[in-house]
């Protein structure tokens, strides 16, 4: 449902309103709205595309007129259809009587009503199992589980051993230890009863460096095949989990207006800052802006984390420097492996006699099966991050340089077929464009060019439109369209500021 906070700056969007606001939501205004809520675009593209119309329309009638069209059949045929589809819509909404229409709106309403509860009970801990982070949780622990069986049972290791060697096998890190060879050279009472054939049967074992070989057994090599899979089917999960919960966690929907409220609360403070005397409540506001920066967060998330890996490797006893002790840290979160552990005891000198695998304590591999697990994903948030910041710039400069291409003559002819629909022409059974371009179609065009949606997309929208304008009128009253129980967020005032302006 549409939020109080969100009605209002809606009715900001679309054509401009030169006598204010109107509690009422049109067809352009609810098309931008939902483009907003499904993340497609920015506040800040759509005025600077209604600005580039401003600058094209020069007689200042509100429309951009060209004469020449070329031969498109097919692209124009199938926008014809997806007219006639919401044209049909539209008498439909336009020939009900009273009595359908209050019929529909108690329907929608008892419709919204059941929605809610559905939302707010799967939201629940017993619905928990429907949500899409959760059943990713359960295909990543089951990847997990998986691995964590065949090493100990196979390798004969530990759980907390097994638990690590599969996190950083299946996320490629490579350590290097333990080696999945050792299995060749463990003793009898070591082995497991399905692998002690692959390293003690006749042929099994491969020549050694001194006999011109490499060494290891096929009880290796099996280990080796399955660590194989693991990072295939790993490496997938994985990147579809740290998607699904980028996504729920960064972008839910509607998040966009609570975005811009906090943009411009920020910028209402910078403004009060740099007008006042002192510098206390300038760090104050500064620090405050930054930190609600994406790309500020996730730097200070990934340092944070990168100290507590160098921690470990100068303060345990790995005993490393603190250069060698980043260098582990970062090369583990990077996935670059290049520092892996040692197995040293408490009392071993570094570089002396070394610990056996079973003998090595347990809160290590505990430490680097929680340390790769939140690492990694913390490092592909800061680079997804810091590139986007610096590629924002270009992104920017390609959307003028988009906006201001010339339009061809296929192009304005399927234009003329967007934004609010043409009048239909009876007689030929077909609706028809007007040879005239006004905001709404100039709008929808850019956000095509710009990549920001799909055709489809459009069409979609607009019908949900027809479907909540019951009395065809062309706009959506402000009662038809406010969920129920929203509440309203004091610092809208800022973003209304910004949005009037």
């Amino acid at each position: 449902p549409i939020s109080e906070d969100e009605f209002r700056l809606m009715q900001y969007l679309g054509y401009f309103n030169e006598d204010g606001v109107d509690n009422e939501i049109d067809m352009f205004e609810y098309v931008e709205c939902q483009l907003l809520r499904l993340n497609l675009v920015s506040a800040q593209t759509l005025f600077e595309i209604k600005k580039r119309f401003i600058e094209l329309d020069l007689d200042g009638g509100k429309k951009v007129a060209k004469t020449e069209h070329s031969r498109i059949e097919h692209a124009v045929e199938y926008l014809k259809k997806l007219h006639t589809e919401m044209h049909e819509k539209k008498l439909l909404s336009r020939t009900r009587s009273v009595g359908e229409k209050r019929q529909s709106i108690d329907m929608l309403a008892e419709e919204e009503r059941q929605r809610q509860a559905q939302l707010e009970l799967n939201r629940s801990w017993k619905r928990i199992y429907k949500r899409s982070w959760f059943i990713s949780a359960c295909v990543f622990v089951a990847w997990l589980l998986s691995g964590i069986i065949f090493y100990s049972t196979w390798q004969g290791w530990d759980f907390w051993v097994s638990a690590y060697f599969t996190m950083q096998t299946g996320l490629s890190v490579g350590y290097g230890t333990p080696s999945e060879d050792d299995i060749c050279y463990a003793p009898d009472e070591l082995l497991s009863s399905g692998a002690w054939r692959y390293v003690k049967g006749e042929g099994m074992t491969y020549p050694s460096p001194a006999e011109n070989g490499r060494g290891g057994c096929m009880a290796g090599d099996i280990s080796k095949l399955f660590s194989v899979v693991l990072i295939v089917v790993g490496s997938s999960i994985i990147a579809s989990t740290i998607g699904i919960l980028a996504k729920n966690l960064m972008n839910p929907p509607g998040g966009w207006y609570k975005q811009l409220i906090q943009e411009e609360e920020n910028n209402h403070f910078r403004k009060i800052a740099e007008e006042t005397e002192g510098w206390i409540d300038d760090v104050y506001v500064y620090t405050k802006m930054y930190v609600s920066k994406g790309w500020v967060r996730s730097v200070l998330a990934l340092i944070s984390w990168l100290v507590v890996g160098a921690l470990y490797g100068t303060q345990t006893n790995q005993r490393m420097s603190f250069v060698t002790g980043l260098y582990f840290a970062v090369s583990s979160v990077s996935t670059g492996g290049l520092e892996s552990i040692k197995l040293l005891g408490d009392d071993t000198p570094s570089g002396d006699v070394r610990l056996q695998l079973n003998e090595f304590p347990g809160g290590n591999w505990f430490f680097l099966t929680g340390y790769l697990m939140g690492g990694i994903p913390l490092y592909a948030w800061a680079l997804t991050e810091i590139a986007s910041f610096f590629t924002r710039a270009m992104h920017e400069k390609w959307e003028r340089d988009t906006l201001c291409t010339q339009i061809s003559e296929d192009e304005f002819q399927l234009m003329d077929f967007l934004g609010n629909f043409n009048a239909r022409n009876e007689d030929a059974g077909e609706v028809q464009g007007d040879g005239e371009i006004d905001m709404f179609e100039f709008v929808e065009c850019q956000l095509l060019r710009l990549g920001n949606v799909s055709v489809t997309a459009l069409f979609d929208i607009k019908a949900r439109f027809i479907e909540l304008d019951l009395d065809g009128g062309g706009t959506i009253e402000r009662e038809e369209l406010i969920g129920n129980g929203a509440e309203s967020d004091d610092r809208i005032v800022y973003a209304l500021a910004a949005m009037e302006k």
